[in-house]
C-alpha cells in the first residue's frame, strides 16, 4: 500500500504564478473561461498537482511547460472534486511520439498502469491545439488515471466520484 505523499504549499511550489497564468490563457480554453476565482483555485489545485508529481522524460528533453500543460489536464478533468490529486501516481512519464506497449502492434498515445502515467507528449500538444475536436490524450488518460484511483486501488478516492459514477454512466453511456 502506497502512503500519500506529504503535499507542499503552493505558495512554495512554484513561484511563477504568472508564467503559469500566461501559459494556460494560451493553451487551455477551459482554464480562460473561468472567471478570476476560478483561475485562481486552478493555480492553486495546478501548483499542488505538480509538486506531487515527478515527471519521467523518455527521448524527450525536459521542458518546463510540459508538467504545467499536463498537470493542467488533471486539474480541469477533476476540477469539481475534493479529491483532485490523483494520489496513487507518483510518476508520469513523458514520451516523445507514441510508443508500442506490450504485445500490442497499434502504437499508442497513452495509458495508465500502476507503475504510472503515460502520455505522447507529440500527441498531447497536437490534440490540445485543435480543443474542439474531442480528441484529448491528455485529457483521456486523466480519466483513466481517475477511474484507477478510485475503482482499482482506491487510494486517493473521491467518494462523491465513486458514489455518482454508475448515475453518470447511465446517461454518458448511450451518448
Amino acid at each position: 500500500m502506497r502512503l500519500f505523499r506529504k503535499r507542499k504549499s503552493p505558495q512554495s511550489a512554484d513561484p511563477k504564478g504568472q508564467d503559469y497564468n500566461t501559459l494556460l490563457n494560451r493553451y487551455n480554453p477551459y482554464y480562460s473561461s473561468l472567471g478570476k476565482e476560478g483561475r485562481d483555485r486552478f493555480l492553486y489545485r495546478l501548483h499542488e498537482f505538480v509538486a506531487a508529481r515527478k515527471f519521467s522524460y523518455i527521448d524527450i528533453e525536459p521542458d518546463d511547460t510540459i508538467p504545467v500543460l499536463i498537470s493542467a489536464a488533471a486539474v480541469q478533468l477533476t476540477f469539481g472534486l475534493d479529491n483532485y490529486l490523483l494520489d496513487y501516481f507518483d510518476t508520469i512519464y513523458v514520451l516523445k511520439d507514441k510508443y508500442r506497449y506490450g504485445l500490442y502492434t497499434t502504437p499508442f498515445e497513452g495509458h495508465v498502469c500502476e507503475e504510472g502515467i503515460y502520455l505522447s507528449w507529440s500527441a498531447f500538444v497536437k490534440e490540445f491545439s485543435n480543443y474542439s475536436d474531442g480528441n484529448n490524450v491528455g485529457l483521456h488518460e486523466m480519466a483513466h488515471a481517475l477511474t484507477y484511483v478510485n475503482f482499482t486501488v482506491k487510494e486517493g478516492r473521491d467518494k462523491t466520484f465513486h458514489d455518482r459514477f454508475s448515475d453518470f454512466s447511465l446517461v454518458a453511456g448511450p451518448i
